[in-house]
C-alpha cells in the first residue's frame, strides 16, 4: 500500500495501516524507524505527510502533523533520541 491517499474516509485506513506497519517494523527489528512522507498533491495523487521517528520499542518519539508543510528535524545519538525541532517550510522556487 503506498503512502498516497485522499482526504476522505479511506485516508484513515491508509494512515492507520502505516501507523501499524511502522510500529511493527521498529519492534520486530528492535531498531529506530524513520518514516518520511511528502505532503501535497501531485498528478491527482494526494500525499498526507505524517513523517515520524519511532524508537525500538515502537513508541513515536517525534511526529509531524498530518498534511502539514513544515519541516521536522530530529537528532539521534548512539545512546538514543536527543531532540526534535519543527521548522517552517521555506518554499524555494530555485
Amino acid at each position: 500500500m503506498n503512502s498516497a491517499a485522499g482526504f476522505g474516509p479511506e485516508s484513515l485506513e491508509v494512515i492507520d495501516y502505516w501507523d501499524q506497519l511502522l510500529t511493527f517494523v521498529a519492534r520486530m527489528h528492535q531498531s529506530w524507524v524513520v518514516f518520511v512522507n511528502r505532503v501535497g498533491d501531485e498528478d491527482g495523487t494526494r500525499f498526507w505527510g505524517g513523517s515520524r521517528v519511532i524508537d525500538p520499542s515502537g513508541q513515536v518519539t517525534a511526529q509531524h502533523a498530518i498534511a502539514s508543510s513544515h519541516s521536522l528535524q530530529c537528532a539521534l545519538a548512539s545512546s538514543g533520541f536527543i531532540r526534535t525541532e519543527v521548522l517552517d517550510y521555506i518554499d524555494n522556487p530555485e
